[in-house]
């Protein structure tokens, strides 16, 4: 697991949030401190993160900059799958 600290324009705040949910990672604080850009700390499976500057780069227009360091090791977080993974649940059947 890596700590992460991710700067970017606010506009963009969502977008990172977003990405970093999706590589599994497990945001621990927020600041924004009113300048127009946003700091979001995070712990990330390291596996998630290769090419994760090209990508932030993409994410923020070139306005974003990482910071990554190791955090330790812990089990990593299962990935969802099927329909969970699609925010969908399997409706219950009901006999009749």
């Amino acid at each position: 697991v890596d700590a992460v600290e991710v700067t970017i324009d606010d506009e963009y705040l969502d977008a990172v949030l977003t990405d970093l949910s999706i590589r599994r990672g497990r945001v621990t604080g927020t600041e924004q401190p009113g300048t127009g850009r946003s700091t979001v700390r995070a712990d990330v499976p390291a596996a998630s993160l290769a090419r994760y500057t090209a990508e932030l780069r993409s994410i923020a227009h070139g306005t974003g900059v990482l910071t990554r360091r190791p955090a330790g090791h812990e089990p990593a977080p299962a990935r969802p799958t099927g329909a969970a993974r699609n925010g969908l649940r399997r409706a219950d059947t009901i006999p009749g």
